[in-house]
């Protein structure tokens, strides 16, 4: 299972700006539901459920991400929301399987250690991203930079580093932190960006990732 997960959790990561929605039930919280099993979870502070403008786009991109079930997108409530904000992920082929936290990590901490990931995010894995990004956009998108693994703990496998989106008319950098792991045995990929910020800043999304994670929870 190591190195098709991993690659298949890579390219949940990858696409830096594909997103969904997720749905508000109760007040304060977003639900959502992979491969026939549902959770729910509390919106974090600060970040709010895609609407008018931002709901269509977050609808219009995900669909740029044919590789991935996107659950649920969160934005900043503030300023630009796409300048900070989480994506929950799950790779399409693995959405119905069954995955036990401890087998998900224990691979994804194997995967970690091949040649193919353990430095950098494969570059087959960045170009096809934004193949996919372009073809949401309807122009060219360029993606540069680096994310890599950084270890894991009993919580998580994690990912992040920063990356260059490149478009006609517009440049910028993106940072990323991702917590990759198995929730009411289904695998979740939570991603956290923000503007780059060095190390550090992709030390605080990696941070806030597997804080959202942790909220995660089984829901009938």
């Amino acid at each position: 299972m190591g190195k098709g997960l991993m690659a298949m959790a890579l390219t949940a990561t990858a696409c830096l700006a594909a997103t969904g929605a997720g749905a508000q039930t109760k007040p304060g919280w977003t639900s959502f539901t992979v491969g026939g099993a549902n959770f729910e979870m509390p919106i974090p502070a600060g970040f709010c459920l895609p609407n008018g403008k931002t709901a269509d786009a977050a609808r219009l991109l995900a669909t740029g991400d044919k590789d991935n079930v996107t659950s649920v997108t969160l934005l900043s409530c503030t300023g630009d929301g796409f300048d900070t904000y989480i994506l929950i992920k799950t790779p399409v082929s693995l959405s119905n399987t069954d995955f036990t936290r401890e087998e998900t990590l224990k691979s994804l901490g194997a995967a970690f250690e091949t040649p193919l990931f353990k430095d950098r995010l494969p570059s087959a894995v960045i170009d096809k991203s934004a193949q996919g990004l372009s073809e949401a956009f309807g122009q060219k998108v360029d993606l540069a930079g680096e994310v890599k693994p950084l270890g894991k703990d009993q919580a998580c496998a994690y990912l992040g580093g920063t990356m260059d989106v490149k478009m006609p008319q517009i440049t910028y950098r993106v940072s990323v932190g991702t917590c990759l792991t198995a929730v009411g045995r289904r695998f979740i990929a939570v991603n956290a960006y923000g503007p780059d910020k060095g190390s550090a800043g992709v030390a605080a999304l990696v941070a806030t990732a597997r804080r959202v994670m942790e909220t995660i929870r089984p829901s009938s």
